[in-house]
Protein backbone atom coordinates (compact mmCIF):
# COMPACT_ATOMS: atom_id res chain seq x y z
CA UNK A 1 0.00 0.00 0.00
CA UNK A 2 1.00 3.18 -1.19
CA UNK A 3 2.35 5.84 1.88
CA UNK A 4 -0.47 7.98 3.24
CA UNK A 5 -1.25 11.46 3.16
CA UNK A 6 0.61 11.81 6.86
CA UNK A 7 4.14 10.42 5.10
CA UNK A 8 3.67 13.90 2.73
CA UNK A 9 4.04 16.01 6.19
CA UNK A 10 7.40 14.52 7.03
CA UNK A 11 9.85 16.48 7.65
CA UNK A 12 8.39 19.88 9.09
CA UNK A 13 11.12 22.38 9.71
CA UNK A 14 11.76 23.41 13.77
CA UNK A 15 11.61 27.00 12.28
CA UNK A 16 7.60 26.20 11.28
CA UNK A 17 7.00 24.28 14.55
CA UNK A 18 8.77 27.32 16.45
CA UNK A 19 6.94 30.26 14.95
CA UNK A 20 3.63 28.76 15.38
CA UNK A 21 4.19 27.77 18.98
CA UNK A 22 5.74 31.41 19.51
CA UNK A 23 2.57 32.82 18.11
CA UNK A 24 0.40 30.18 20.33
CA UNK A 25 2.01 31.59 23.49
CA UNK A 26 1.67 34.65 22.71
CA UNK A 27 -2.27 34.52 21.96
CA UNK A 28 -2.59 32.55 25.48
CA UNK A 29 -0.51 35.88 27.30
CA UNK A 30 -2.81 37.99 25.42
CA UNK A 31 -6.02 36.19 26.74
CA UNK A 32 -4.80 36.00 30.23
CA UNK A 33 -3.90 39.71 29.80
CA UNK A 34 -7.34 40.75 28.83
CA UNK A 35 -8.78 37.93 31.76
CA UNK A 36 -6.81 40.22 34.44
CA UNK A 37 -7.64 43.12 33.26
CA UNK A 38 -11.74 42.76 32.94
CA UNK A 39 -11.51 40.83 36.65
CA UNK A 40 -10.36 44.19 37.96
CA UNK A 41 -13.46 46.17 36.43
CA UNK A 42 -15.82 47.48 38.78
CA UNK A 43 -18.85 46.47 36.48
CA UNK A 44 -17.48 42.88 35.94
CA UNK A 45 -17.19 42.21 39.45
CA UNK A 46 -20.62 40.29 39.78
CA UNK A 47 -19.06 37.78 37.66
CA UNK A 48 -15.93 36.91 39.09
CA UNK A 49 -16.91 37.54 42.90
CA UNK A 50 -17.24 35.02 45.19
CA UNK A 51 -21.14 33.73 46.06
CA UNK A 52 -20.66 33.42 49.27
CA UNK A 53 -20.30 35.75 52.03
CA UNK A 54 -16.70 33.81 52.96
CA UNK A 55 -13.32 35.55 52.18
CA UNK A 56 -11.98 34.18 48.95
CA UNK A 57 -8.53 32.90 48.16
CA UNK A 58 -5.80 34.73 47.06
CA UNK A 59 -4.03 33.84 43.79
CA UNK A 60 -1.04 32.39 45.69
CA UNK A 61 -3.78 30.06 47.51
CA UNK A 62 -5.64 29.10 44.43
CA UNK A 63 -2.36 27.89 42.69
CA UNK A 64 -1.60 25.71 45.71
CA UNK A 65 -4.71 24.34 45.29
CA UNK A 66 -4.29 23.13 41.52
CA UNK A 67 -0.78 21.90 42.81
CA UNK A 68 -1.77 19.89 45.99
CA UNK A 69 -5.48 19.58 45.52
CA UNK A 70 -7.40 18.16 47.57
CA UNK A 71 -5.39 20.08 50.42
CA UNK A 72 -6.23 19.44 54.24
CA UNK A 73 -5.50 22.77 55.35
CA UNK A 74 -8.57 23.71 52.67
CA UNK A 75 -11.44 22.10 53.04
CA UNK A 76 -13.50 20.48 49.61
CA UNK A 77 -16.53 21.80 51.46
CA UNK A 78 -14.96 25.01 51.87
CA UNK A 79 -14.20 25.28 48.17
CA UNK A 80 -17.72 24.86 47.12
CA UNK A 81 -18.96 27.15 49.94
CA UNK A 82 -16.66 29.66 48.04
CA UNK A 83 -17.58 29.51 44.35
CA UNK A 84 -19.66 26.13 44.04
CA UNK A 85 -19.77 22.67 42.94
CA UNK A 86 -18.73 23.92 39.04
CA UNK A 87 -16.00 25.56 40.63
CA UNK A 88 -14.61 22.93 42.84
CA UNK A 89 -15.15 19.92 40.08
CA UNK A 90 -13.48 22.30 36.77
CA UNK A 91 -10.53 22.71 39.38
CA UNK A 92 -10.16 18.50 40.07
CA UNK A 93 -10.73 18.74 35.99
CA UNK A 94 -7.12 20.90 36.35
CA UNK A 95 -5.44 19.06 38.67
CA UNK A 96 -5.71 16.07 37.01
CA UNK A 97 -4.48 17.69 33.68
CA UNK A 98 -1.66 18.52 35.81
CA UNK A 99 -1.03 15.31 37.69
CA UNK A 100 -1.49 13.06 34.34
CA UNK A 101 0.90 15.14 31.35
CA UNK A 102 3.34 17.24 34.42
CA UNK A 103 5.10 14.17 35.20
CA UNK A 104 4.93 12.62 31.39
CA UNK A 105 6.66 15.68 30.13
CA UNK A 106 9.38 15.78 33.21
CA UNK A 107 10.35 11.78 32.76
CA UNK A 108 9.58 10.70 29.64
CA UNK A 109 10.34 13.60 27.42
CA UNK A 110 13.82 14.21 28.63
CA UNK A 111 14.32 9.90 28.40
CA UNK A 112 13.39 9.47 24.76
CA UNK A 113 14.06 12.54 22.76
CA UNK A 114 18.59 11.95 23.43
CA UNK A 115 17.54 8.23 22.35
CA UNK A 116 16.27 9.35 18.99
CA UNK A 117 18.38 12.09 18.17
CA UNK A 118 21.77 11.04 19.24
CA UNK A 119 23.69 8.94 16.35
CA UNK A 120 20.32 8.30 14.61
CA UNK A 121 19.38 8.85 10.48
CA UNK A 122 19.42 12.61 10.62
CA UNK A 123 20.78 14.86 12.32
CA UNK A 124 19.14 18.15 10.60
CA UNK A 125 16.52 19.88 12.10
CA UNK A 126 15.66 22.85 10.32
CA UNK A 127 15.78 20.86 6.43
CA UNK A 128 14.51 24.53 5.04
CA UNK A 129 18.04 24.98 3.66
CA UNK A 130 18.48 22.29 1.00
CA UNK A 131 17.12 20.35 -0.87
CA UNK A 132 16.98 17.10 1.11
CA UNK A 133 12.66 17.79 2.10
CA UNK A 134 12.29 16.59 -1.66
CA UNK A 135 9.24 14.16 -2.29
CA UNK A 136 10.39 11.04 -2.84
CA UNK A 137 13.83 10.96 -1.03
CA UNK A 138 13.53 8.82 2.45
CA UNK A 139 16.26 11.02 4.59
CA UNK A 140 14.85 11.99 7.69
CA UNK A 141 15.07 15.71 8.63
CA UNK A 142 13.18 18.16 10.30
CA UNK A 143 11.32 17.61 13.82
CA UNK A 144 11.09 13.68 12.70
CA UNK A 145 14.44 13.55 14.10
CA UNK A 146 13.28 13.82 16.88
CA UNK A 147 10.74 10.70 16.72
CA UNK A 148 10.62 6.99 17.06
CA UNK A 149 11.84 6.62 13.66
CA UNK A 150 14.86 8.30 13.49
CA UNK A 151 16.68 5.15 15.33
CA UNK A 152 19.08 3.37 13.17
CA UNK A 153 18.66 -0.31 12.51
CA UNK A 154 21.75 -1.13 14.81
CA UNK A 155 20.39 0.53 17.56
CA UNK A 156 17.42 -1.36 18.07
CA UNK A 157 17.89 -1.92 21.71
CA UNK A 158 16.77 1.84 22.36
CA UNK A 159 13.62 0.63 21.50
CA UNK A 160 13.06 -1.31 24.85
CA UNK A 161 12.85 2.07 26.31
CA UNK A 162 10.46 3.04 24.42
CA UNK A 163 8.49 -0.01 25.37
CA UNK A 164 9.39 0.81 29.20
CA UNK A 165 8.36 4.48 28.81
CA UNK A 166 5.16 3.96 27.05
CA UNK A 167 3.57 0.77 29.68
CA UNK A 168 4.70 3.38 32.28
CA UNK A 169 2.00 6.05 30.68
CA UNK A 170 -0.33 3.85 30.34
CA UNK A 171 -0.54 2.62 33.73
CA UNK A 172 0.24 6.51 35.09
CA UNK A 173 -2.70 7.17 33.00
CA UNK A 174 -4.88 4.51 34.09
CA UNK A 175 -4.36 4.68 37.89
CA UNK A 176 -5.07 8.63 37.44
CA UNK A 177 -8.13 8.18 35.90
CA UNK A 178 -9.00 5.35 38.53
CA UNK A 179 -8.80 7.79 41.56
CA UNK A 180 -10.63 10.92 39.78
CA UNK A 181 -13.40 8.22 38.65
CA UNK A 182 -13.17 6.82 42.14
CA UNK A 183 -13.90 10.19 43.72
CA UNK A 184 -16.09 11.50 41.12
CA UNK A 185 -18.43 8.44 42.24
CA UNK A 186 -17.99 9.21 46.02
CA UNK A 187 -19.26 12.42 45.47
CA UNK A 188 -22.33 11.19 43.21
CA UNK A 189 -23.18 8.52 46.18
CA UNK A 190 -23.47 10.73 48.99
CA UNK A 191 -25.08 13.80 46.60
CA UNK A 192 -28.15 10.96 45.62
CA UNK A 193 -28.31 9.43 49.17
CA UNK A 194 -31.70 8.66 50.39
CA UNK A 195 -31.09 11.86 52.70
CA UNK A 196 -30.20 14.47 49.90
CA UNK A 197 -32.30 13.03 47.23
CA UNK A 198 -35.79 14.32 46.30
CA UNK A 199 -38.26 11.68 46.14
CA UNK A 200 -40.69 11.39 42.86
CA UNK A 201 -43.57 11.81 45.13
CA UNK A 202 -42.63 15.83 45.43
CA UNK A 203 -43.12 17.29 42.55
CA UNK A 204 -45.91 19.54 41.95
CA UNK A 205 -44.54 22.56 40.23
CA UNK A 206 -46.84 24.38 37.86
CA UNK A 207 -45.86 24.99 34.33
CA UNK A 208 -47.71 27.47 32.69
CA UNK A 209 -48.81 30.28 33.26
CA UNK A 210 -50.38 32.30 30.55
CA UNK A 211 -52.46 34.74 32.01
CA UNK A 212 -49.32 36.13 33.34
CA UNK A 213 -47.27 35.65 30.36
CA UNK A 214 -49.67 37.97 28.32
CA UNK A 215 -49.71 40.31 30.61
CA UNK A 216 -46.18 40.71 30.65
CA UNK A 217 -45.62 40.12 27.24
CA UNK A 218 -44.22 43.88 25.88
CA UNK A 219 -41.91 44.30 29.21
CA UNK A 220 -38.82 44.90 27.70
CA UNK A 221 -40.16 47.83 25.49
CA UNK A 222 -40.85 49.56 28.67
CA UNK A 223 -37.49 48.76 30.10
CA UNK A 224 -35.84 50.10 26.74
CA UNK A 225 -37.97 52.99 27.35
CA UNK A 226 -36.94 53.54 30.82
CA UNK A 227 -33.42 53.07 29.94
CA UNK A 228 -33.20 55.81 27.37
CA UNK A 229 -35.14 57.83 29.62
CA UNK A 230 -32.81 57.39 32.33
CA UNK A 231 -30.21 58.42 30.11
CA UNK A 232 -31.66 61.86 29.22
CA UNK A 233 -32.37 62.09 33.05
CA UNK A 234 -28.49 61.66 33.92
CA UNK A 235 -27.66 64.00 30.73
CA UNK A 236 -29.77 66.70 31.78
CA UNK A 237 -28.51 66.37 35.39
CA UNK A 238 -24.80 66.59 34.24
CA UNK A 239 -25.72 69.41 32.27
CA UNK A 240 -27.21 71.26 34.80
CA UNK A 241 -24.04 70.49 37.42
CA UNK A 242 -21.96 72.49 34.13
CA UNK A 243 -23.71 75.49 34.54
CA UNK A 244 -26.29 75.46 31.19
CA UNK A 245 -29.26 77.72 31.11
CA UNK A 246 -31.62 76.86 34.25
CA UNK A 247 -34.59 76.96 33.36
CA UNK A 248 -33.96 74.79 30.17
CA UNK A 249 -32.46 72.10 32.16
CA UNK A 250 -35.14 72.81 34.90
CA UNK A 251 -37.41 71.52 32.16
CA UNK A 252 -35.61 68.58 30.63
CA UNK A 253 -35.33 67.29 33.83
CA UNK A 254 -39.23 67.79 34.34
CA UNK A 255 -40.01 66.33 31.42
CA UNK A 256 -37.38 62.92 31.70
CA UNK A 257 -38.51 62.85 35.63
CA UNK A 258 -41.94 62.62 34.78
CA UNK A 259 -41.70 60.02 32.03
CA UNK A 260 -38.87 58.04 34.31
CA UNK A 261 -41.75 57.77 37.01
CA UNK A 262 -44.23 56.66 34.20
CA UNK A 263 -42.88 54.05 33.12
CA UNK A 264 -41.19 52.60 36.53
CA UNK A 265 -45.09 52.65 37.28
CA UNK A 266 -45.89 50.54 34.24
CA UNK A 267 -42.98 47.86 35.15
CA UNK A 268 -43.84 47.61 38.38
CA UNK A 269 -47.68 46.85 37.14
CA UNK A 270 -46.21 44.07 34.83
CA UNK A 271 -43.84 42.81 38.06
CA UNK A 272 -46.73 42.66 40.02
CA UNK A 273 -48.19 40.50 38.09
CA UNK A 274 -45.95 37.79 38.14
CA UNK A 275 -45.54 38.59 42.06
CA UNK A 276 -48.97 36.33 41.81
CA UNK A 277 -46.94 33.97 41.10
CA UNK A 278 -45.44 33.34 44.22
CA UNK A 279 -49.35 33.43 45.76
CA UNK A 280 -50.60 30.90 43.39
CA UNK A 281 -47.65 28.51 43.91
CA UNK A 282 -48.21 29.15 47.49
CA UNK A 283 -52.03 28.52 47.28
CA UNK A 284 -51.70 25.57 44.68
CA UNK A 285 -48.88 23.16 46.98
CA UNK A 286 -49.83 24.46 50.83
CA UNK A 287 -50.98 21.07 51.66
CA UNK A 288 -48.07 18.68 50.86
CA UNK A 289 -47.20 16.45 53.50
CA UNK A 290 -42.99 17.64 53.21
CA UNK A 291 -41.13 20.65 52.79
CA UNK A 292 -38.39 21.46 50.57
CA UNK A 293 -35.49 23.66 51.67
CA UNK A 294 -32.89 24.67 49.46
CA UNK A 295 -29.02 24.94 50.83
CA UNK A 296 -28.34 28.37 50.96
CA UNK A 297 -24.69 28.02 49.28
CA UNK A 298 -24.23 26.54 46.04
CA UNK A 299 -21.98 23.47 46.83
CA UNK A 300 -24.99 22.01 49.31
CA UNK A 301 -27.89 19.65 48.02
CA UNK A 302 -31.51 20.37 48.18
CA UNK A 303 -32.85 18.22 51.32
CA UNK A 304 -36.16 17.76 52.15
CA UNK A 305 -36.91 17.90 55.51
CA UNK A 306 -39.30 17.86 58.58
CA UNK A 307 -40.20 20.17 61.59
CA UNK A 308 -41.23 18.57 64.41
CA UNK A 309 -41.59 21.21 67.43
CA UNK A 310 -45.48 21.40 67.50
CA UNK A 311 -45.52 17.58 66.36
CA UNK A 312 -47.54 18.46 62.81
CA UNK A 313 -46.71 17.69 59.52
CA UNK A 314 -44.96 20.79 57.47
CA UNK A 315 -46.80 22.87 54.87
CA UNK A 316 -44.38 22.50 51.65
CA UNK A 317 -43.05 26.08 51.03
CA UNK A 318 -42.01 26.41 47.47
CA UNK A 319 -40.81 29.88 46.62
CA UNK A 320 -40.50 30.89 42.92
CA UNK A 321 -37.89 33.31 42.15
CA UNK A 322 -37.77 35.19 39.01
CA UNK A 323 -34.46 35.38 37.15
CA UNK A 324 -34.98 38.63 35.08
CA UNK A 325 -31.95 38.70 33.94
CA UNK A 326 -32.17 35.22 32.10
CA UNK A 327 -35.71 36.07 30.34
CA UNK A 328 -35.94 37.03 26.69
CA UNK A 329 -38.98 39.31 27.40
CA UNK A 330 -39.05 39.69 23.83
CA UNK A 331 -39.51 36.36 22.76
CA UNK A 332 -42.01 35.58 25.14
CA UNK A 333 -46.36 34.52 24.83
CA UNK A 334 -45.49 34.18 20.79
CA UNK A 335 -47.70 32.13 19.20
CA UNK A 336 -46.75 27.95 18.06
CA UNK A 337 -47.04 28.88 14.51
CA UNK A 338 -44.86 31.95 14.62
CA UNK A 339 -42.56 29.99 16.07
CA UNK A 340 -42.32 26.80 13.86
CA UNK A 341 -41.54 29.81 11.09
CA UNK A 342 -39.14 31.41 12.73
CA UNK A 343 -37.50 27.39 13.59
CA UNK A 344 -37.59 26.84 9.95
CA UNK A 345 -36.23 29.97 8.77
CA UNK A 346 -33.04 29.52 11.29
CA UNK A 347 -32.70 26.06 10.16
CA UNK A 348 -32.27 27.24 6.37
CA UNK A 349 -29.73 29.95 7.63
CA UNK A 350 -27.40 27.32 9.62
CA UNK A 351 -27.95 25.18 6.81
CA UNK A 352 -26.31 28.00 4.02
CA UNK A 353 -24.13 29.32 6.58
CA UNK A 354 -22.93 25.60 6.70
CA UNK A 355 -22.29 25.83 3.53
CA UNK A 356 -20.91 28.71 2.81
CA UNK A 357 -18.48 29.00 5.32
CA UNK A 358 -16.66 25.99 3.72
CA UNK A 359 -15.25 28.54 1.26
CA UNK A 360 -13.27 30.29 3.80
CA UNK A 361 -12.30 27.43 5.98
CA UNK A 362 -10.90 25.00 2.97
CA UNK A 363 -8.92 28.54 1.70
CA UNK A 364 -7.31 28.15 5.55
CA UNK A 365 -6.73 24.10 5.10
CA UNK A 366 -4.86 25.09 1.61
CA UNK A 367 -2.52 27.31 3.41
CA UNK A 368 -1.59 24.59 5.31
CA UNK A 369 -0.45 22.92 2.29
CA UNK A 370 1.99 25.21 1.44
CA UNK A 371 4.27 23.24 2.17
CA UNK A 372 3.87 20.69 -0.32
CA UNK A 373 2.92 22.83 -3.20
CA UNK A 374 6.79 24.25 -2.47
CA UNK A 375 7.86 20.91 -3.26
CA UNK A 376 6.20 20.89 -6.56
CA UNK A 377 8.40 20.31 -9.40
CA UNK A 378 7.37 23.67 -10.62
CA UNK A 379 8.39 25.76 -7.38
CA UNK A 380 11.27 23.71 -6.28
CA UNK A 381 13.83 25.76 -8.27
CA UNK A 382 12.53 28.71 -7.76
CA UNK A 383 12.63 27.98 -3.57
CA UNK A 384 16.16 26.42 -3.98
CA UNK A 385 17.30 30.08 -5.80
CA UNK A 386 15.84 32.13 -2.95
CA UNK A 387 16.16 30.09 0.38
CA UNK A 388 15.12 33.25 2.63
CA UNK A 389 11.58 33.18 0.98
CA UNK A 390 11.14 29.40 1.53
CA UNK A 391 11.74 29.75 4.95
CA UNK A 392 8.89 32.49 5.58
CA UNK A 393 6.74 30.56 3.41
CA UNK A 394 6.93 28.13 5.73
CA UNK A 395 6.82 29.89 8.40
CA UNK A 396 3.66 30.98 7.30
CA UNK A 397 2.13 28.07 6.61
CA UNK A 398 2.56 26.87 10.37
CA UNK A 399 0.93 30.14 11.25
CA UNK A 400 -1.65 31.99 8.95
CA UNK A 401 -4.42 28.63 8.98
CA UNK A 402 -4.57 28.44 12.66
CA UNK A 403 -4.83 32.50 12.86
CA UNK A 404 -7.03 32.71 10.21
CA UNK A 405 -9.36 29.98 11.25
CA UNK A 406 -9.55 31.24 14.65
CA UNK A 407 -11.01 34.15 13.84
CA UNK A 408 -13.32 33.07 11.40
CA UNK A 409 -14.86 30.58 14.19
CA UNK A 410 -14.88 33.99 16.52
CA UNK A 411 -17.69 35.60 14.29
CA UNK A 412 -19.61 32.39 14.94
CA UNK A 413 -20.98 32.42 18.57
CA UNK A 414 -22.88 35.64 18.21
CA UNK A 415 -24.55 34.59 14.98
CA UNK A 416 -25.69 32.04 16.43
CA UNK A 417 -27.11 33.78 19.64
CA UNK A 418 -28.54 36.55 16.94
CA UNK A 419 -30.43 32.98 15.28
CA UNK A 420 -31.39 31.80 18.91
CA UNK A 421 -33.29 35.15 19.42
CA UNK A 422 -35.20 35.12 16.03
CA UNK A 423 -36.17 31.09 16.65
CA UNK A 424 -37.73 32.21 20.05
CA UNK A 425 -35.71 31.19 22.76
CA UNK A 426 -37.43 32.14 26.06
CA UNK A 427 -34.60 32.06 28.38
CA UNK A 428 -30.65 32.95 28.05
CA UNK A 429 -29.93 29.20 29.31
CA UNK A 430 -31.91 27.77 26.26
CA UNK A 431 -29.94 30.52 24.19
CA UNK A 432 -26.36 29.25 25.77
CA UNK A 433 -27.62 25.49 24.91
CA UNK A 434 -28.60 26.11 21.39
CA UNK A 435 -25.35 27.82 20.88
CA UNK A 436 -23.18 25.27 22.23
CA UNK A 437 -25.10 22.95 20.32
CA UNK A 438 -24.59 23.91 16.65
CA UNK A 439 -21.21 25.46 17.31
CA UNK A 440 -20.37 22.06 17.98
CA UNK A 441 -21.59 21.23 14.55
CA UNK A 442 -19.70 23.64 12.95
CA UNK A 443 -16.60 22.68 14.41
CA UNK A 444 -17.40 19.11 13.49
CA UNK A 445 -17.69 20.06 9.94
CA UNK A 446 -15.83 22.64 9.22
CA UNK A 447 -12.58 21.63 11.40
CA UNK A 448 -12.61 18.01 10.28
CA UNK A 449 -14.56 17.18 6.60
CA UNK A 450 -14.10 20.26 5.00
CA UNK A 451 -10.35 20.83 6.34
CA UNK A 452 -9.72 17.19 5.31
CA UNK A 453 -11.26 17.24 1.49
CA UNK A 454 -9.90 20.70 1.12
CA UNK A 455 -6.11 19.16 1.67
CA UNK A 456 -6.89 16.32 -0.35
CA UNK A 457 -7.64 18.44 -3.16
CA UNK A 458 -4.47 20.89 -2.21
CA UNK A 459 -2.03 18.43 -2.06
CA UNK A 460 -3.61 15.10 -4.38
CA UNK A 461 -5.49 16.70 -6.96
CA UNK A 462 -3.31 16.25 -9.59
CA UNK A 463 -2.61 12.85 -9.12
CA UNK A 464 -5.71 12.05 -8.49
CA UNK A 465 -6.79 13.19 -12.09
CA UNK A 466 -3.95 11.33 -13.38
CA UNK A 467 -5.44 8.17 -12.37
CA UNK A 468 -8.92 9.07 -13.64
CA UNK A 469 -7.21 9.68 -16.88
CA UNK A 470 -5.37 6.07 -16.89
CA UNK A 471 -8.52 4.41 -16.34
CA UNK A 472 -8.03 3.21 -13.06
CA UNK A 473 -11.05 3.72 -11.63
CA UNK A 474 -11.13 0.69 -8.85
CA UNK A 475 -7.95 2.57 -7.09
CA UNK A 476 -9.35 6.14 -6.86
CA UNK A 477 -11.72 5.26 -3.44
CA UNK A 478 -7.94 3.38 -2.13
CA UNK A 479 -6.44 6.63 -3.06
CA UNK A 480 -9.01 8.75 -1.30
CA UNK A 481 -8.68 6.64 1.95
CA UNK A 482 -4.40 7.40 1.79
CA UNK A 483 -5.12 10.71 0.95
CA UNK A 484 -6.98 11.15 4.38
CA UNK A 485 -5.02 13.29 6.70
CA UNK A 486 -4.06 11.20 9.74
CA UNK A 487 -4.27 7.94 7.71
CA UNK A 488 -0.73 5.91 7.39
Amino acid sequence: MAPGAAQNQRGIAITGFITALSVAVLLFLIQIAVFLYLRRQHHLTHIYKPKANSNPPKAKQLLQQVIRFPDKTIPEETIKEWEGSDAYYFLRYLRTLLMTFLPISLVVVPILIPLNYSNGRGQDLDPSSRESSAVGTWQVMGLDTLAFGNIKSSNTDRYTAHLVCAVLVIVWFCCVSLTEMREYARKQRHATSPTNRISQDQHGLINTFKPVVETVRDVHRLLRKRDEALDKFESAAISLIKGKSTFKVYFKAQLYGGLFRRLESDIETKIMALDGLEELCAGKTARQPCELCAGNRDGQPRQPCERKADGKPCERCIAVKSAWQNILWSNVGRPRWQKWIRTAFVAFILTAMIALWAIPVSWTAALSQLDTLIRNKDLRSFFLQHRTLRTLAVSVAGVLPGVALTLMLMLIPPLLECLSRIQGSTLRSQQAAFVQRFYFVFLFVQMFLVVSIASFFSSSLNQFLENIEAGFYRLVPLFILESVPGKH
